[in-house]
């Protein structure tokens, strides 16, 4: 037997004892550790799942978006849910602008998006108000937001798009559009509750001159991206997808 092997088995073993105190010791201590890791491990897991649960539910399965806009949205859509692998896909537009309230203002991620559709995900994250008020006068702030701009239920803010600045440009002095706050929403990601301000669609391309056309494509499970039957599993989905001239 080597002679190290040797000294460390009798440094646990010593002879005359049955249960040493320095073995004892170093066995739970081991034990200790691999516990502490499984337990952790199990933890973080758990935290991983719901973590990627509420990015599938806020972003979506996947996203179907372009390098401009999408100039026959609906066409597409329809060549989308006739697939039997996708659930459903709406249109929706986004872009930035900025959010004023007297002396407060901040920059909204504004959405536009179908507020008749009942499977809109940002109905179950409703903290305050009423989603179902929403119209082309009425407009839903990310919570952040919301206290950024020092707003409740039933106060206005007025939205300046991008649009509306290069008529500025142009010499032309265009108003602000004015709506009021009919509910704030609540999804646990600051990136979203900071930022989030929702109007509908129509509303949205007539603000950022879109005429019909949509920035992407958005699902029953998402803020901005496609539903799908089996999100887990491959789908040709993507490789079925033409693109647009």
């Amino acid at each position: 037997m080597p002679w190290f092997l040797h000294l460390a088995l009798r440094q646990l073993f010593p002879p005359g004892k049955r249960f040493p105190a320095f073995a004892t010791v170093s066995i739970l201590g081991v034990g200790l550790g691999v516990a502490s890791l499984l337990v952790v491990q199990t933890v973080m897991n758990g935290f991983g799942e719901e973590h990627r649960l509420r990015i599938r539910e806020s972003f979506g399965d996947c996203q179907v978006t372009g390098a401009a806009t999408l100039e026959q949205p609906e066409a597409l859509a329809k060549q989308l849910t006739a697939r039997p692998e996708v659930a459903s896909a709406a249109l929706y537009a986004e872009g930035p602008a900025l959010a004023r309230q007297g002396d407060f203002s901040g920059i909204a991620q504004v959405r536009g998006i179908d507020p008749t559709d009942p499977n809109q995900p940002a109905r179950k994250y409703v903290h305050g108000g009423t989603f179902d008020d929403l119209d082309d006068g009425r407009i839903i702030l990310g919570v952040g937001l919301a206290r950024a701009l020092r707003v409740r239920i039933g106060d206005r803010i007025e939205i300046w798009s991008p649009a509306m600045a290069e008529r500025a440009e142009k010499g032309k002095a265009p108003l602000p559009a004015e709506f009021e706050v009919s509910a704030v929403i609540l999804t646990g990601f600051a990136e979203v509750d900071n930022a989030a301000a929702l109007i509908p669609l129509r509303r949205f391309r007539e603000l950022w001159n879109l005429g019909p056309r949509a920035h992407g494509l958005t699902g029953p499970r998402a803020l901005a991206g496609l539903g799908l039957l089996d999100p887990a599993g491959e789908s040709p989905v993507s490789s079925g997808l033409v693109p647009e001239p």
